[in-house]
């Protein structure tokens, strides 16, 4: 159990839900700050919202047994889906990797376009760099 112990700093649960709005904003403060420390924080939740604003990585259990490990996103959508239907947990797990492809595609296609803009950018960084050189050099009270 020290192993255990030794690496999860934190265990939350939803006593969070109780108190009030402020007593809530003041907890949520103080865990964002131990997770930017870097500490491991098991958060045991049913509310969506939280477990998006504090998780970088959700495990969702029925019974002690893992259903999902992944995308808090990913995992809290499918969870949603499948907690008031019996659905094989083989299924939800093919359709979470279905999920987690299409998610990688769109990431890959985002980051190629935001490379491209910026590369674009620099060509006309560059261009009016020259231009700015050139004209410089045809009217010499231009120049610096």
């Amino acid at each position: 159990m020290s192993g255990l112990s030794t690496a999860i700093k934190q265990i939350v649960d939803e006593a969070l839900s109780v108190g009030d709005a402020a007593f809530q904003r003041k907890c949520f403060a103080k865990m964002e700050q131990i997770r930017k420390a870097g500490v491991t924080i098991l958060f045991v939740s049913h509310s969506e919202a939280s477990i998006l604003n504090l998780c970088n990585r959700v495990i969702w259990l029925v019974n002690g047994s893992k259903v999902l490990d992944g995308n808090p996103k990913l995992v809290t959508s499918l969870y949603l889906k499948h907690i008031s239907r019996p659905t094989k947990k083989e299924d939800i797990q093919k359709e979470y990797v279905k999920l987690a492809s299409a998610s990688f595609k769109n990431n890959e296609v985002e980051l190629e376009a935001k490379v491209k803009k910026r590369e674009s950018k620099k060509s006309k960084q560059e261009i009016s760099s020259k231009n700015q050189s050139n004209l410089a050099s045809f009217n010499p009270k231009l120049k610096s």
